[in-house]
C-alpha cells in the first residue's frame, strides 16, 4: 500500500465516522449508529438524483403534457388533466413515477408541485385568450396538502393570471387523502370556498369507508383505471363500476372513469350512468401544440 492509499483510506474512514455519528444524532442522541456502505450508496444516488432535478428546472427541461376528459354521451371535451414530464437529455421522456418517488425532502416536492400549478394555470390563461372552454386538472401531491400555504398560493396565481376558478381543478391521490384527512378535508373546503373544485384520484384502491366518503366533501371521484380496463371481461369490475355509481348518487358527486383503453367499453359505462371518461381510447397525453390541434379538431367533429 502507498502512503497516498494509505491517507486516502484515513480519509474515508474519517467521512464514514463523521456519517455515523451524524446518524447518532439524527436517532436524538446517546446512541450508538454504525456506517452502512449500502445506505450509503443508496443515499448518494438520491442525492445524484435530486441535484439532477434541480438542474432540470433550472435548464426548463421539465414539461406539461395534456390528457382529455370526454363526455361520452356527447363526444364533448370537458376537460383536462396535466400531467408531469421530464425531457431528460440521456433518458428520453419520463413520467413522474420515475423520478418524484427519488425526492424524499417536502420542500422540493412542494418546489415541483409548485412549477405544475403555476405552468397549469398560465396555460388555462392562454386557452381562454383563443376561445378554448378547457377546465385544466391539477394534481396535488400530499407535501402540498400539508403545506398550509398551498390553497393561498392556488388563490394568487388565478388571480395573477385573470383565470376564473371554475377552470381549474385539483386531484387528491386517495391514499393521500386517507393518510391526511383531517389536512384534506381543510384544503377541500378552502378551494371550494373560492370556486376551485376538487376531485378524488385511483378512487377503488385505498381502504376508504362510507364515513370517508360523507365526510370528506370532494365534487368528482376518479375511479381507478384498474376497475375500468377489463371491464367487459370481469364481472366483478362491472358489480364495482355499479357500485361507485350508486355511492356517487347517494353522496352527490361526479364519477369519471380512467384508464378507457378500449372504445367497446363505452357503452357499458353509459349503462351504469358514468358519462365522463379518461384514457387512451380516447387521447394520450400530448404536447400542448399536439393537444391544441386535437381539441381543434374534436371540436369541428360535434
Amino acid at each position: 500500500m502507498t502512503e497516498a492509499d494509505s491517507v486516502t483510506d484515513i480519509e474515508q474512514l474519517i467521512r464514514q465516522a463523521d456519517l455515523a455519528m451524524y446518524e447518532s444524532k439524527l436517532q436524538g442522541g446517546n446512541s450508538m449508529a454504525f456506517f452502512n456502505p449500502e445506505h450509503d450508496r443508496s443515499k448518494r444516488k438520491r442525492h445524484a438524483k435530486k441535484r439532477q432535478l434541480e438542474q432540470a428546472v433550472s435548464e426548463n427541461e421539465l414539461e406539461l403534457y395534456f390528457q382529455p376528459k370526454m363526455n361520452l354521451r356527447s363526444n364533448e371535451v370537458i376537460g383536462a388533466e396535466a400531467l408531469l414530464r421530464w425531457n431528460h437529455p440521456d433518458k428520453g421522456v419520463l413520467t413522474p413515477e420515475q423520478f418524484l418517488f427519488d425526492i424524499e425532502t417536502p420542500a422540493q416536492q412542494c418546489e415541483i408541485g409548485d412549477w405544475v400549478m403555476t405552468q397549469a394555470v398560465h396555460q388555462v390563461s392562454e386557452w381562454m385568450k383563443c376561445g378554448m372552454d378547457i377546465q385544466l386538472s391539477i394534481n396535488v401531491s400530499s407535501y402540498q396538502l400539508d403545506d398550509f400555504n398551498f390553497t393561498s398560493r392556488l388563490r394568487a396565481l388565478l388571480y395573477q393570471y385573470k383565470v376564473p376558478p371554475s377552470y381549474v381543478q385539483i386531484e387528491i391521490l386517495e391514499s393521500s387523502a386517507l393518510e391526511l384527512v383531517e389536512r384534506a378535508q381543510a384544503v377541500i373546503e378552502r378551494c371550494q370556498s373560492f370556486g376551485v373544485s376538487v376531485a378524488i384520484d385511483d378512487f377503488g384502491t385505498g381502504y376508504s369507508t362510507l364515513s370517508y366518503l360523507r365526510d370528506l366533501p370532494a365534487d368528482v371521484l376518479k375511479v381507478d383505471k384498474s376497475f375500468i380496463i377489463g371491464l367487459q371481461k370481469d364481472s366483478k369490475n362491472w358489480g364495482l363500476l355499479k357500485a361507485v355509481m350508486s355511492l356517487a348518487s347517494t353522496f352527490d358527486k361526479t364519477v369519471v372513469a380512467e384508464g378507457l383503453e378500449d372504445w367497446d367499453a363505452k357503452e357499458l359505462l353509459l349503462e351504469v350512468g358514468c358519462e365522463i371518461a379518461q384514457g387512451y381510447a380516447i387521447a394520450r397525453p400530448m404536447k400542448i401544440e399536439q393537444f391544441n390541434r386535437w381539441y381543434r379538431q374534436e371540436q369541428v367533429a360535434v
